[in-house]
Formats: structure tokens, C-alpha cells, sequence
């Protein structure tokens, strides 16, 4: 039928569906505007995101070429590459579209279903950890990849120098060690100048240093004043003490001054006891770069450094006191023994053999038992070895033999002790005492003698009465 022919109801309907099919396009129309604008909303988005990121991302094609690089990548490359959309990616990172080395996204662009390693790249200093993961379209075909390259040469850093401070044994006296761990700290810093030292323990306001690191080498010790500097900042603080633009705390130390120190971080070193002891530092010209991690960074050095601080002033002071107690055992005129509970000798002070007449290598063959007289090993050998086990000491007067055959007499005291390896063993001093004996029975002898004396004194004299009488009665 005509359209001309068609009844008013035919066309009221006519109009009411085309009315219906433009509202229909009219609605596809704001929904498609609205996915582009969606669309387009979530690229920004996406775009915004990628170029928050300080680690490079790039998109590449299958050749290698780069499609896309959020802003981390054109800053570090349109520099000197102008606009880097286009470029090989190997012209960037390597310098050359052919390196010697393969690099690791060709293995993703080739079909594998991912690449991550952590490897220096020719162009960047520094270590870097690239990830690398293949791009498909809706056929699932692969058309490129996508890759981020992180800079990870402050974690490799500190992580070499953790590592060469748990593997790293303390060389003897420590020196060698400290040093060691000086400079493994300004690299895990990043600092030029790094140094420990030990607190003066007479005046607390001093400090000497044990190891010094400046710029790439060490250098001399030297005493460091914690009266107004920024030595005092730190050992009154807890925890990692830091700070920049800090020339007007050192402007009196001409060293800080010549080394033109604008930052530094440090920490004080504790002992077992908590006790202060020492000092941590590291210095720069730049401010402090990363701030927590420094002071993470700190905070594990500075345990190391005290544990073995703490060791270096035990080990000093045990080496003071045997030496203390060598020279007192070497000059004392009494005779020193240290020996087993059987009586073998381990050591002989000097008067040993000056005393007794032996020369202190001859005197090492004997057994201390050996050399007492036989009346009095005979009353001391059923108890001496039991009571050093039983770590009971006592003294006692013995005679000694002397090189010539003399017995001389000594006064001994025997104090049993173990170990710290769990061994019993018993040092005696001696002292001689024959002259005293000699004298005291000389002093015996006297007094019997003149007892002696009185009573022939006595008989004499009434000896004398009884002949006064005889005689009398004899006239």
C-alpha cells in the first residue's frame, strides 16, 4: 500500500517507530561517547600511572622497536636521543642494535612466555632488574612486548656490603677487620667519608678513631672532641642521628672543615651492658641520599662494629692482665707451680730455678710430687690429687729438693681451679722458709740450753750446800 494511502493510525504508528529507532541511535550514540570517553578516561589513567613510575616501562613491537615509554624512560634518553618513539631498543640500553651479549628481551620477542634477570646494561651505570612479558591481540597472536627495567644498584650495594660484613672474620687485634668494615659502609652509604671510633673512657668527651675511610682510600687516625659538635648529637641519641647542612656544627674541627662536610649520619655503639663505647659515621658533601634505608643500613653495621669493639677491649684488657700477672709471677721471689691434679708441671715461675738450683727446662721433667722428701710425700699423696679434684685448697709445710741435695723447707698454699674448658688444675706458691726453721730451731736449741744451764746451775748450787755441810761436819 501507498504511503499516501495509508490511514492516520498507519502513520501514527510509522512516526512512533521512527521515533523509537532515533531514540535507539541516539542512546547507541551517548553509549558509544561515553565508552570513548571511558575509554579514553582509562588510557589517561593508565598512561598517568605508568608515567608516575620512576622504573622504566616500555612497550616494543616485534622487531624491537619502541611504541611506547612512559615519562622515567624519555627523560633518561630524549636527552640525547631526542624523541625515542621508533628507535631500537638495543640503541638505548646497549649503543648498538647488534650487542655482544644477547639481551634478555629477545628471548620474549622470539616466544618465550617471560625473561627476569638483574644484570648492568651497557648505557646506565648501575645494576638493573628487567622483567620482559609478551603482548597478544584478540587472535591471540603475539604483536610485541612489554618490559620494566628497575634500577637495583642500591639494593646490590648494600647487600654486597652485608655480605662482606657477615662473611668477614676479624683479623687479629681487630684493625684490619675495622677497616674492612669502614669502607664497606661509605659504599653501602653512598658517602665519601665513613669512620668508627672508640670513646675515650677516662673523660667522655673524646673519641679516637679505629678505621677512617676518605673519598677511595683510608687514611690516618685521629682523635675526634665530642664537646659541641655533632659527635655529642649522636652519642646522645638512640637510634640513627642525621642531618644536612650541618657545617655549623664541626666549623671548629679543621679536618670536617677540609673534607667540606654538608651531611652525615650516625649512631653510637652500645656493649653487652648497653654501655656507650664508640661511634658510627658516615659523612658527605651531598645530602643524605634515601634516608631510611641509611639508616637501616646504619643500624646493621653498627652492631657488627660494637660486637666486635666490645671483643677488641676484652681481648686488650685480657692481654694487660696476663701480662699484669706475668710480670707479678716472673719478679716474686716465692715459688710459683701450675700444675695437674697428678702433680705434672705445666708452668715454673723463674725463682723455680733460682731458688731450688734447677735449670727450668730440667725442672719441666719432674713431677711436683717427685721433688717433695719422702716423709712428706708419704703423708701428702693419699689426699693431693683427691683434694684438687674436689677444688679444696689448704696449705702445708714440705721440704723441697734442691739441685745440690738440700731439703729445703717451704711454707705452700695449693689453690685448685677448672677451666673455662672444664680442666682442674692447681697452682701452689711457695715460699721458702729454711732460714726461719734453721733460726727457730737454733732459738729451740738456745732455750733448751739455757734451761740446761739453770738446772746445772741449780745442782750446783745444792751440790755446793750439801759439801758446805760435810765439809763443816767433816770439821
Amino acid at each position: 500500500m501507498s504511503k499516501i494511502h495509508q490511514t492516520p493510525q498507519e502513520l501514527t504508528d510509522e512516526v512512533t517507530t521512527l521515533k523509537a529507532r532515533i531514540a535507539q541511535l541516539e542512546a547507541s550514540e551517548v553509549r558509544r561517547k561515553r565508552a570513548e570517553l571511558t575509554l579514553r578516561a582509562a588510557a589517561e589513567e593508565w598512561e598517568q600511572s605508568f608515567n608516575a613510575l620512576t622504573d622504566d616501562v616500555i612497550i616494543l613491537d616485534k622487531s624491537g622497536t619502541v611504541l611506547w615509554a612512559n615519562k622515567a624512560v624519555r627523560d633518561r634518553f630524549e636527552g640525547h636521543h631526542g624523541n625515542i618513539l621508533g628507535l631500537d631498543y638495543r640503541v638505548l640500553y646497549y649503543g648498538t642494535v647488534n650487542p655482544n651479549v644477547r639481551p634478555p628481551w629477545d628471548s620474549v620477542l622470539q616466544g618465550a612466555l617471560s625473561a627476569a634477570v638483574e644484570i648492568p646494561l651497557p648505557k646506565l651505570n648501575g645494576w638493573f632488574s628487567v622483567s620482559c612479558y609478551p603482548l597478544y591481540d584478540i587472535e591471540g597472536k603475539q604483536w610485541g612486548a612489554i618490559s620494566i627495567i628497575k634500577d637495583i644498584s642500591d639494593r646490590r650495594r648494600v647487600e654486597e656490603a652485608l655480605r662482606d660484613i657477615a662473611q668477614g672474620a676479624p683479623a687479629a687485634g681487630g684493625a684490619a677487620f675495622f677497616r674492612a668494615l669502614a669502607k664497606d659502609l661509605a659504599k653501602a652509604l653512598d658517602v665519601q667519608y665513613a669512620f668508627l671510633a672508640e670513646l675515650n673512657e677516662s673523660t667522655l668527651q673524646e673519641a679516637k678513631t679505629v678505621a677512617v675511610w676518605a673519598r677511595d682510600h683510608f687514611t690516618d687516625n685521629f682523635a675526634w672532641s665530642l664537646v659541641d659538635t655533632l659527635g655529642s648529637q649522636i652519642l646522645q641519641s638512640k637510634s640513627p642521628c642525621w642531618g644536612n647542612e650541618c657545617q655549623h656544627l664541626h666549623s671548629k674541627d679543621p679536618l670536617l672543615v677540609k673534607w667540606n662536610i654538608q651531611s652525615y649520619i650516625g649512631i653510637p655503639l652500645q656493649n653487652s651492658l648497653g654501655q656507650i663505647i664508640g661511634l658510627i659515621v658516615g659523612m658527605d658533601s651531598e645530602p643524605v641520599r634515601n634516608l631510611p634505608l641509611a639508616q637501616s643500613i646504619l643500624g646493621v653495621f653498627a652492631v657488627r662494629a660494637a660486637s666486635e669493639l666490645e671483643r677488641k677491649r676484652a681481648e686488650e684488657a685480657l692481654r694487660d692482665n696476663k701480662e699484669r700477672y706475668r710480670a707479678i709471677a716472673e719478679h716474686a721471689y716465692d715459688l710459683i707451680f701450675e700444675i695437674r691434679p697428678n702433680g705434672s708441671l705445666l708452668y715454673l715461675s723463674p725463682s723455680c730455678g733460682e731458688v731450688l738450683g734447677y735449670d727450668l727446662q730440667e725442672f719441666q721433667q719432674y713431677n711436683f710430687l717427685d721433688l717433695l722428701h719422702p716423709e712428706d710425700q708419704e703423708s701428702l699423696n693419699p689426699n693431693f690429687e683427691n683434694n684438687i679434684r674436689l677444688l679444696h685448697d689448704w696449705q702445708m709445710e714440705c721440704r723441697l729438693h734442691h739441685q745440690s741435695g738440700e731439703w729445703r723447707w717451704f711454707e705452700s698454699h695449693v689453690k685448685p681451679f677448672r677451666t673455662t674448658t672444664g680442666d682442674i688444675l692447681a697452682v701452689v706458691v711457695s715460699r721458702d722458709i729454711t732460714e726461719r726453721r734453721r733460726i727457730e730451731e737454733e732459738r729451740l736449741r738456745a732455750t733448751k740450753l739455757e734451761s740446761i744451764g739453770i738446772l746445772a746451775g741449780g745442782i750446783a748450787h745444792d751440790f755446793n750446800n750439801i759439801l758446805t755441810a760435810v765439809f763443816a761436819n767433816i770439821g
